[in-house]
């Protein structure tokens, strides 16, 4: 199941866009769906023209209608990043791939579906977001063993 939170998306004038991204470490680019820049944009600044295209899951290329660069604030961190602006017909909002996991230097913890970031602050603990998509589920209990907290029985039958 993919890996989803919330973030905001802060342009050159502070103004905090709410959105879901999926953190996905198979892609090589943080990508924002176009709907999303329709709906959004005006709100981070301008795009740069680019004349990239992306290769998208179907092996169909798509022309990118622009790049952005801006800061992305998830878990109480904030990294500044770059992003292409593709149409996706809404397949996802935001996507942060390969170069922002790289840029906050992240580790995805797959048994506990959470993902460790650098703070951004010299010798503070890196911080731990929660998959989303488990908000709500009771956590799972811990594994035991046949004697977890007992004393062993070296009685033989």
């Amino acid at each position: 199941r993919p890996f989803r939170q919330r973030i905001q998306l802060l342009g050159p004038k502070d103004y905090a866009v709410r959105s879901t991204a999926q953190v996905d470490n198979g892609a090589i680019r943080n990508c924002i769906g176009l709907h999303i820049w329709k709906a959004y944009g005006l709100c981070l600044g301008n795009l740069t023209p680019t004349t990239t295209r992306v290769s998208v899951a179907n092996n169909s290329k798509v022309q990118c209608a622009g790049t952005w660069s801006g800061r992305v604030r998830i878990g109480g961190t904030e990294s500044l990043t770059h992003f292409l602006v593709f149409e996706c017909n809404k397949a996802f909002d935001v996507i942060l791939g390969k170069p922002w996991l790289h840029e906050v230097r992240a580790i995805h913890n797959y048994i506990a579906d959470v993902i460790e970031i650098d703070s951004g602050t010299e010798g503070a603990p890196r911080v731990t977001i929660d998959n989303m998509e488990d908000e709500g589920k009771p956590t799972p209990p811990r594994p035991t063993t046949e004697n977890d907290g007992e004393e062993p029985d070296d009685t033989q039958h």
